[in-house]
């Protein structure tokens, strides 16, 4: 079997296994998991509260990837309300 025919047999099998995840109804429930990244921006100004700024006040964010996941529950086939989850 040469590489191509390799390669149309490989796409054929992805294409039947996703055939099954494509469409949800009303009342599915669906849980993921896998790598969450928060990559924030932290190159803004001086905290403020009530637009006072708190001179002083350091604030910094780090970013990092953990595991995490989330569980939806669909409301109808098209709207489902999600809970994301994360160490």
């Amino acid at each position: 079997m040469n590489m191509t025919k390799k390669a149309v047999a490989g796409a054929i099998l992805l294409m039947g296994a996703a055939m099954g995840a494509q469409a949800y109804e009303a009342g599915d429930v669906i849980v993921r998991v896998g790598a969450i990244n928060v990559d924030p921006n932290d190159q803004a100004s001086t905290p403020t509260l009530n637009k006072v700024p708190l001179l002083g006040a350091d604030v910094g964010v780090d970013r990092d990837t953990q595991l995490g996941g989330n569980v939806a529950y669909m409301l109808t086939s098209n709207i489902g309300l999600e809970l994301v989850l994360a160490l």
